[in-house]
């Protein structure tokens, strides 16, 4: 079902979120209710109360209850958890105040816990919570919000965001864990529209989001189509939790928008942050600096990684080598690699392109040569050019019969027949003047 939507929603966000889809739920957690709970206990989970005058007239348990309750407790953190029960049990619940019986009844919550009974603990949890009066409305709330993380951890996304709504409405001060939180839970569900508000909250709400809360962000951005918005959690996550998936997403972000100079900036600092290993990655930063006319950078690049091996020297990048350093104008540097792409290229194409590079350093023969390879490998996407190309070397060789007849079969194709009836008309003039010269005696 998840991968059905994520290509309705886009292939930029089908390239991106498989790495960071994981992530929210590697963060998960057991129950953490953030910042605000930092008072709880090991297994409690709930503040400790305020004194206040409001409190003096509150009924207390009995002592027997008082002493059964700390009992039990000290045996839950020995990890005891069927001692502790048993000496709950031996309370007689009926003649109890409300206090007593909803204290009871989370104790009795914290041992299904600790017994991993979750279905028990949400029920004993949620029995304190209806006890009339029984508990403050601060411990009420945290129990609530241990009844979510329970259902989380069953993995019952909805009953969870239904809790933590309830528990939203209760707490005066909710902080950036719990709206991650929710979000998540409407994540799982797919409900994206709801989880973008919590998600965001969660990290506008804190100086230093965590790394959790920025991808979940950035995965609803990304599902949504939202790319602008993505991107300064991208800037956040590069720069505080750099790894290749952020540098490389960042990129794809900015080229979807057709930033392709900014695009380039986030590939670059992952070469130099040695982050870039994989061969279509470097290859994809050599593409990006050429087409940004930086190619000589780009030839620095991608020497360096197919000397090393990182790029594996074939065909095609050999070819974008050499581009790089005919585009540099670095021509010498550009033959070696132009000679070993067409060697093992599948057409000719690429002894034409290396002939051009002897054409520009004025080497005819190297030209001719390349030329006649690339006749010979055939499949050219423009024959003409190539006999056109051959004609003009052997002229520059001063070999005008031999530039002639390469000439005469140019004109046998339509992109090059005008301008080789050009240099045939030329050559065959300056054969009538050589004529003309040898008959007058001059």
């Amino acid at each position: 079902m998840r991968a059905t939507r994520l290509r309705r929603r886009g292939w930029i966000a089908s390239a991106l979120i498989p790495g960071l889809l994981c992530a929210p739920l590697a963060a998960l957690g057991q129950s953490d209710p953030g910042d605000s709970q930092k008072g709880q206990q090991k297994h409690h989970w709930s503040r400790q109360a305020e004194p206040s005058p409001e409190l003096e007239d509150r009924p207390r348990p009995s002592q027997k209850v008082l002493e059964r309750h700390a009992k039990a407790l000290e045996l839950l953190y020995d990890e005891r958890p069927e001692e502790a029960k048993q000496e709950l049990d031996k309370l007689y619940f009926k003649r109890m105040n409300s206090v007593g019986q909803a204290m009871i009844l989370r104790d009795y919550g914290f041992i299904a816990n600790a017994e991993g009974n979750r279905e028990e603990a949400r029920r004993r949890f949620a029995e304190a919570i209806a006890v009339p009066d029984g508990l403050l409305p601060h411990e009420a709330t945290d129990l609530r919000y241990q009844i979510a993380m329970l259902w989380m951890q069953d993995e019952n996304w909805q009953k969870a965001a239904e809790t933590l709504e309830l528990w939203f409405t209760e707490e005066p001060n909710p902080n950036s864990t719990a709206y991650y939180i929710l979000a998540l839970n409407y994540y799982q569900q797919e409900q994206f529209d709801k989880a973008v508000v919590p998600a965001r909250k969660a990290v506008e709400g804190s100086d230093a989001p965590k790394e959790s809360w920025l991808q979940l962000l950035l995965a609803i951005y990304l599902l949504d189509q939202k790319y602008q918005e993505s991107i300064p959690i991208l800037e956040q996550l590069v720069a505080r939790f750099p790894n290749k998936s952020y540098f490389l997403s960042l990129s794809t972000v900015y080229g979807a928008l057709g930033n392709f100079e900014e695009a380039a900036i986030p590939l670059q600092l992952a070469y130099e942050g040695g982050y870039l290993d994989e061969q279509e990655n470097l290859k994809r930063l050599g593409q990006m600096l050429l087409f940004l006319n930086v190619p000589y950078r780009a030839g620095e690049v991608l020497a360096k990684e197919i000397d090393r091996k990182a790029i594996q020297p074939d065909s095609e990048a050999l070819a974008m080598l050499a581009n790089s350093w005919i585009a540099a104008r670095e021509y010498d540097d550009a033959i070696e690699p132009m000679q070993r792409a067409a060697s093992l290229a599948d057409d000719g194409e690429l002894y034409v392109r290396l002939a051009q590079v002897y054409v520009q350093r004025e080497n005819w023969a190297g030209a001719t040569a390349a030329l006649d390879k690339a006749l010979a490998k055939g499949d050219l996407q423009d024959p003409g050019s190539a006999h056109l190309l051959m004609g003009i070397a052997f002229y520059s060789q001063k070999n005008a019969s031999e530039a002639r007849r390469w000439f005469e079969s140019a004109t046998h194709y339509d992109a090059a027949r005008e301008e080789a009836k050009v240099w045939i008309a030329h050559i065959d003039e300056e054969q009538a003047h050589q004529e003309a010269t040898s008959a007058s005696g001059g």
